[in-house]
């Protein structure tokens, strides 16, 4: 996986900034942001430098530790505290000149400064998250070490700035005094940089004397549950505070590694009965073994990265979740209508073709050579009688679409009040009062109580959409017939055999389309007449009833289906096509991101 993890990376970066605005949430921020600033920098080429960031609260001595590291004054230090306004940073000019030809490494917004006034330099800048660097000629060619604002300030951008660092830095060095070792902003901003395992070490300033520090830095790591890699401690100093002596923190044994002899930072050890002589600035600048941290960071980095694409993962799933309980409220209404227009008239046209069908299929030598002779009869009559048939089968279809418009009209007035009480401005439905802002407001405009008129004309337009269901129905026909057939156990010659009566209801008995025409169609569609019902009795006797009333019922399911897709593209002309997006499409892009998750473990 090593190998294509960013690719791996970029592709889950691609699929999340594809997401639309509004269904990104936090989450979904927070994941592109690590992708941008962290990951995807840090698995760019072979990641060939570790940051060390310096966080902690006001006054406790970040900036003195940050210049006293690099053995220049290049972050604004005051007594007072507060000076550091800005990300400020220093690195070996070869590794700034790496950033600046390779802007994929680079894990944070650079500005290169020079180091002529930095106060002056460091209130530049109009982004918080903007790292102003320097470079520092005798410092390791593999660290860049940053000293942060105070994460407790008053001021936002200060606190985003120390935020922006804790998305992207391998290793936190965090500088605490006795007046703020047990402030909650230092322990909730170190419990949120520790979340699955993330290293750091403690500095704690301006001791009294060794076993305090000891106590204090004990209370610390119980605090936040997770035991720095190392501590440091550094007695107060008044040479130290005014910036006359640079700050040199001294490692400090403790109770938490009890059971060991050594101090272990990624595979460098130092012996703790010698480790009295080893200050941070010897330690953090063994880079041959710190640098190995980098693994620990990136696995820590990749497992927040999951966390937050789990949950963007389940914000997908229930935003479709959501526009799938709306679109089922609506479904269901218009199904209901759907299935009672349909009902309303039925074409024998499909049943009398899938008939004949039959008869041909399951046709002997003695029935099929009758059967040929009254075929050719039968043709000479169609043919005669073609221009007549297609005259007459424009006239059926107005019938059927005439039946099929005033079923619409009789029932549209209840669909509309249902459908606008669920899910109009009145939202009745829970699903309704579960859904998102942009979701609410589409379903408002559609079903407002003057767009009814129009959605009905709408409706009425698309019935004359029915050509998909007439061939279903001629195959489901045929199954049904077949069956009819089987049960029976013999081959009767039905060529001329329809039940009128029961296929249709009896109050459109007369309206039938028939696509296919033939003899038996035109005495049918003759209508009324003693041919048609000496047809229809014996079709009855020699089948049964039971095949025509599926038929009915397969007809009713066909096209009422297209019927109610036909209300619904109607009366949610606008929200419609958002609503099967958000149900199809969010969950196909959450089932993605899981396996996309699953593939970084």
């Amino acid at each position: 996986m090593k190998a294509e993890l960013p690719a791996h990376l970029r592709n889950i970066h691609q699929l999340l900034q594809n997401l639309e605005e509004e269904a990104r949430g936090p989450a979904c921020l927070r994941a592109m942001q690590r992708l941008e600033r962290d990951l995807l920098p840090r698995t760019a080429g072979d990641s060939p430098y570790l940051i060390l960031g310096i966080v902690g609260p006001n006054n406790a001595g970040k900036s003195a530790l940050f210049n006293s590291l690099i053995g220049a004054e290049i972050s604004p230090s005051l007594p007072t505290g507060g000076a550091t306004r800005r990300l400020v940073g220093a690195a070996h000019p070869q590794l700034l000149s790496l950033l600046e030809r390779e802007p994929t490494l680079q894990r944070f917004p650079m500005s290169r400064e020079s180091a002529a006034s930095p106060t002056e330099e460091i209130h530049r800048g109009e982004d918080p998250a903007c790292l102003q660097v320097q470079q520092a000629s005798d410092f390791p060619q593999k660290l860049l070490l940053i000293d942060t604002p105070d994460f407790d300030s008053i001021h936002q951008a200060n606190r985003m700035a120390s935020e922006s660092l804790l998305a992207v830095a391998d290793l936190a060095v965090a500088v605490v005094t006795r007046h703020t070792y047990q402030n909650a902003e230092v322990v909730n901003f170190l419990e949120a940089w520790l979340a699955h395992g993330r290293p750091w070490m403690l500095v704690y300033n301006e001791a009294a004397e060794e076993s305090i520090a000891r106590e204090h830095a004990q209370k610390l790591a119980e605090d936040v549950a997770t035991p720095p890699a190392a501590v440091f401690w550094a007695p107060h100093d008044l040479a130290v505070q005014s910036g006359q002596k640079p700050l040199n923190p001294h490692f400090l044994p403790m109770d938490m590694w009890a059971g060991t002899s050594v101090l272990s930072l990624g595979e460098a050890e130092w012996t703790v009965a010698d480790s009295g002589n080893y200050g941070l600035r010897q330690v953090l600048f063994d880079l041959d073994e710190v640098a190995r941290v980098k693994a620990k960071a990136l696995q820590a980095s990749l497992a927040q990265l999951q966390d937050d694409l789990h949950e963007v993962a389940e914000g997908l799933s229930q935003r479709a979740g959501r526009a799938r309980a709306l679109l089922e409220v609506a479904e269901n209404r218009a199904a209901a209508s759907g299935r009672e227009i349909a009902a309303g008239a039925m074409p024998g046209g499909p049943f009398i073709d899938a008939f004949r069908g039959v008869l041909d299929a399951r046709s002997n030598r003695l029935s099929r050579g009758w059967r040929k002779g009254m075929r050719k009869a039968r043709t000479v009559v169609e043919n005669l009688a073609a221009k007549r048939r297609k005259r007459q089968s424009l006239r059926q279809h107005s019938q059927l679409l005439a039946v099929e418009k005033q079923m619409l009209q009789r029932s549209w007035p209840h669909f509309w009040e249902e459908l606008a009480r669920d899910l109009g401005p009145e939202a009745r439905h829970v699903a309704r009062e579960r859904a998102p802002a942009a979701l609410a407001e589409g379903l408002n405009r559609d079903l407002d109580a003057s767009q009814g008129a129009a959605a009905m004309a709408r409706a009425e337009t698309a019935l004359e959409q029915r050509g998909a269901a007439l061939e279903d129905f001629r195959k489901s026909c045929e199954e049904l017939i077949e069956t009819a057939m089987n049960a029976r156990g013999r081959d009767w010659d039905l060529q001329l055999a329809t039940d009128m009566v029961l296929m249709l209801p009896v109050a459109t008995a007369t309206v039938v389309v028939f696509t296919t025409g033939g003899l038996g169609a035109d005495v049918a569609v003759a209508g009324g007449g003693a041919m048609a019902s000496l047809v229809m009795e014996r079709f009855s006797h020699l089948l049964g009833s039971k095949v025509t009333a599926d038929a009915r019922r397969h007809w009713t399911e066909l096209r009422g289906q297209q019927i109610q897709q036909n209300l619904l593209q109607a009366s949610l002309a606008g929200s419609l096509p958002h609503l099967s997006t958000i149900a199809e499409q969010h969950r196909r892009l959450a089932d993605d991101l899981r396996s996309l998750v699953y593939e970084l473990t």
